[in-house]
């Protein structure tokens, strides 16, 4: 890979999945090179002219100029088999550590197709056959990803069997910690986006009462999923508190004045000014829980045309 500064900020400025692109790139400090495949994964400190930086994993073809490893194929057998083994390969300050879980039982021909997913940005997905689908992450956050941690409880500690399965993962680990770096997960074939498949269904005015009755079934059993194991500090269930609905109050409140201060007039004044500090008082005692994150119609897939998600 080029060792010339300016060629890899140029290339990193111009990636969809850059996230800071109103900043300037200042410098590019390249702090761990892991061999893989027929390329190299580079953990990378990315220094902006606003004084911050971040670390993003950049997996890069020995070639003379940035080339993107994920382009190649070779690259993407070579990341899967190390998180389906459970490998670990050094770098020069750390390592990069592959952990399967139990539903890596199928055993993928060393040529399985490999190809890039086109259209996300902060991520690179790619389809690995008919069976898996792998995500790799651009931008790394150190600890414990919510991605791979709920996904993996879903997988290894319920029999729920309604979310795609977690595969494996894939970590960089150094002496400031573990970072995530990719998540295999299985494949969803026939599945089409919720909102989508919704739209089509309202304009063939065709009936949608009965498939959302069905998703309504689904999320009740994922929630209750989440909630399986008394145990576990992460997920364990919990009572709500007095002090919970005061902070949820207090978060309602300041939506609701944003709310009205992007508002004129009469619109404004549509909205109510304050909101009932005894409205939420009955979840006092109730039961809260670990959840999924952004749930929206855009993040489920319809499958066999609705008749299940």
């Amino acid at each position: 890979m080029t060792t010339d500064a300016g060629l890899l900020r140029e290339w990193i400025a111009r990636q969809r999945w850059f996230a800071s692109k109103q900043r300037r790139i200042v410098g590019v400090a390249l702090e761990d090179g892991v061999p893989l495949g027929p390329g190299r994964l580079w953990i990378a400190r990315v220094e902006l002219d606003d004084s911050s930086a971040h670390r993003y994993a950049l997996p890069l073809l020995d070639h003379p100029v940035p080339a993107d490893a994920l382009d190649d194929p070779a690259y993407g057998r070579a990341l899967l088999a190390l998180i389906a083994g459970g490998g670990r390969v050094a770098g020069t300050r750390g390592e990069v550590v592959g952990e399967p879980t139990r539903a890596m039982a199928v055993a993928l021909p060393a040529d399985v197709p490999v190809q890039r997913f086109g259209g996300e940005q902060s991520n690179t997905s790619l389809v690995v056959g008919d069976t898996l689908i792998v995500k790799h992450f651009r931008r790394m956050a150190a600890g414990v990803n919510p991605e791979v941690e709920i996904t993996r409880f879903l997988t290894e500690r319920t029999d729920f069997q309604h979310t795609p399965r977690l595969a494996g993962s894939l970590e960089y680990r150094d002496a400031m910690g573990a970072w995530a770096v990719a998540v295999a997960q299985e494949l969803v074939r026939d599945g089409r986006d919720g909102w989508r498949w919704l739209l089509e269904r309202l304009a063939a005015g065709d009936a949608a009462l009965g498939p959302l009755r069905r998703l309504g079934g689904r999320s009740a059993g994922l929630h209750l999923a989440l909630a399986c194991d008394p145990r576990d500090p992460a997920f364990a269930p919990e009572r709500i508190t007095p002090g919970d609905v005061v902070a949820w109050t207090e978060a309602v409140q300041r939506q609701l004045d944003a709310a009205r201060a992007a508002l004129d007039g009469r619109r404004a004044d549509e909205l109510p000014a304050r909101i009932d500090a005894a409205g939420l008082g009955g979840l006092v005692g109730a039961v809260k829980l670990r959840h999924h994150g952004d749930f929206h119609l855009g993040q489920t897939l319809a499958v066999r045309e609705g008749d299940d998600f």
